[in-house]
């Protein structure tokens, strides 16, 4: 099974929001799992509980998925600006580029 590496052929570092995302979700499936044993138990707040874990989950995973979207964005978006400003560079200095690199 190949694993993913980077560029130079290193491991990726986790990332730390990553990382808590994963436990956070990790903790809160195990919170809703125990909301279960309450309700059958008999329990009037397990309905409850199940909804306040349930909306956890959700709002977790749509701010990491938000945060992620930024950082893409932002990588893409400097991506463009370091090409361009090469591309000037270049231009600039009279050396014309045969042809435009992949972006």
């Amino acid at each position: 099974m190949s694993k993913r590496r980077n560029e130079k052929g290193r491991k990726p570092k986790l990332q730390m929001s990553k990382v808590l995302t994963g436990i956070i979700l990790f903790v809160a499936l195990i919170d809703l799992q125990l909301s279960y044993i309450l309700a059958f138990m008999g329990k009037e707040i397990a309905e409850t509980l199940s909804v306040a874990i349930v909306t956890e989950i959700v709002a977790v995973i749509l701010g990491y998925f938000i945060k992620s979207f930024n950082e893409t964005r932002e990588e893409k978006r400097m991506k463009l600006e370091n090409a361009k400003f090469e591309n000037e560079k270049s231009e600039r200095d009279g050396n014309v580029p045969e042809r435009e690199e992949k972006l």
